[in-house]
């Protein structure tokens, strides 16, 4: 079975007072099947500094779009302000119309906006 991650971008959660925003993700759809994954980018923009052992990680989410126990799809070592971390999303991703995607920084701790995705079987 082929799934398609279609993305779409929305504004959500994020930490209060800090600009913190990933970008639109393009290259969708993206299909993902039991045995592949697909690669994907993940820009992001942070109004500030990060400390020098700083760390972005780009994070998906449950289908249902809870970030509780959220998957690392790639990490980016950086104290630069923008960025692009180079993620995969991973084989075997179930189906969902939940699906979010969020960067998130190490020092300081820090959660960006969310994009959304979108997955849908394929026959």
């Amino acid at each position: 079975m082929v799934q398609l991650l279609l993305i779409f971008v929305f504004q959500l959660n994020a930490t209060p007072g800090v600009t913190f925003n990933t970008d639109p993700v393009t290259g969708s759809p993206f299909c993902i099947s039991d045995d592949n994954s697909a690669s994907v980018n993940v820009s992001f923009f942070y109004a500030g500094t990060p400390n020098p052992a700083n760390i972005y990680t780009a994070e998906l989410s449950s289908s249902t779009g809870s970030f509780a126990s959220p998957v690392a799809i790639g990490s980016l070592a950086s104290i630069a302000s923008t960025g692009t971390i180079s993620a995969t999303i991973p084989a075997g991703t179930i189906s969902g119309t939940g699906y979010r995607i969020r960067v998130t920084s190490s020092d300081p701790v820090a959660v960006a906006k969310q994009a959304r995705l979108q997955s849908r079987n394929r026959a």
